[in-house]
C-alpha cells in the first residue's frame, strides 16, 4: 500500500517577502464553513490569545457570528487565498479530539508551511503526521499548553522564523504537488 497524502502546488504556495512584525501578532486561521464548525468550539481559547494581546484573523466563506471578542474576518477568495496566508504571523489548527477529526488530513498546516508560516496545531489526526513538534512546528494540547505555545512563538522572531523556514522544507519535500504525483505516478 501506499499513501499518497494531501498536497499543495509549492509553485504556488511560496514563502511572501520578509515580513516585520508589527506590534501584535496575527494568528490566523483560514478555511470553509464547514471546517469553521471545528474552530468555534474553540471560541474560549480563541479569546484568551486575544486577551493576550493576539490578533485574531479568520479567513473564510462564512463570518462566525458566536464570537463576543474582537476578531477580524474577511471573505475567503481563491483570488487572494495565498496573499491572505502571507499575513499570518502565526497559522492555527485547532480540532476537536473526535473520531472525524482523528481522521482529517492536515491541509491547514500545509497551507501554512507552504507560505512559511509557523504553525500550531491539535496534536492529532493528520497533524501528527506533518508536524514534527518543535522542528518544523508545534503541536497543542490542552487550552493551557494552546496558549503557552502561541505565545512562545509571537514572543520569539527567531524561532517563530526558524519553525516556518522549517515547515517550508517539509511541504517542499514531503507534501508538494510534485512529489505526491511522482509518488502517485509509481
Amino acid at each position: 500500500v501506499t499513501a499518497v497524502p494531501s498536497s499543495v502546488d509549492t509553485k504556488v504556495y511560496t514563502p511572501g517577502p520578509e515580513r516585520g512584525r508589527g506590534s501584535q501578532t496575527v494568528v490566523g486561521w483560514m478555511g470553509s464553513s464547514t471546517s469553521q464548525a471545528y474552530l468555534e468550539p474553540f471560541a474560549p481559547l480563541l479569546q484568551r490569545m486575544v486577551q493576550q494581546g493576539l490578533i485574531l484573523r479568520i479567513i473564510s466563506d462564512r463570518r462566525p457570528t458566536d464570537f463576543d471578542f474582537p476578531f477580524e474576518w474577511k471573505a475567503w477568495s481563491a483570488a487572494t487565498e495565498v496573499e491572505d496566508l502571507r499575513g499570518f504571523d502565526i497559522g492555527i489548527m485547532p480540532l476537536p479530539d473526535t473520531e472525524w477529526a482523528r481522521g482529517k488530513c492536515a491541509m491547514k498546516i500545509l497551507q501554512y508551511m507552504g507560505v512559511g508560516v509557523p504553525s500550531i496545531g491539535s496534536a492529532l489526526g493528520g497533524n501528527l503526521e506533518v508536524i514534527k513538534d518543535g522542528e518544523n512546528g508545534l503541536l497543542a494540547t490542552s487550552g493551557d499548553d494552546w496558549i503557552e505555545k502561541v505565545t512562545r512563538v509571537a514572543r520569539d522572531p527567531e524561532l517563530a522564523r526558524r519553525l516556518g523556514a522549517a515547515g517550508r522544507e517539509t511541504v517542499v519535500a514531503r507534501y508538494s504537488s510534485d512529489v505526491c504525483a511522482d509518488r502517485f505516478a509509481e
